[in-house]
């Protein structure tokens, strides 16, 4: 929904998460929290974060690589949340 600011969908075994450019723009969801989980993969092939993001949490996944041009268009970003993961590398290098 259009009202929705915060979702928590920590603490649950989603190995992948599929967010759509449907409400990209009209979307007024400002935190995202997605820690503890089992999330291996978030990329520009199955993610399309909400403008109006402002705090996003990925702590506690099996994250590898991470892509940073998922979030080159969110202009009010101030706070990602990557401890815990097992990252080797952020793209673009």
């Amino acid at each position: 929904p259009l009202t929705l600011r915060v979702l928590n969908a920590s603490e649950n075994r989603f190995q992948t998460v599929i967010f759509t450019d449907q409400q990209r723009y009209t979307s007024n969801l400002g935190e995202l929290i997605l820690q503890s989980n089992q999330i291996e993969q978030f990329n520009l092939d199955t993610i399309v974060l909400p403008q109006s993001l402002e705090k996003i949490s990925l702590a506690n996944n099996r994250l590898a690589i991470l892509d940073a041009r998922l979030f080159a268009h969110l202009t009010r970003l101030t706070e990602i949340d990557l401890r815990n993961n097992r990252l080797k590398r952020v793209l673009p290098e």
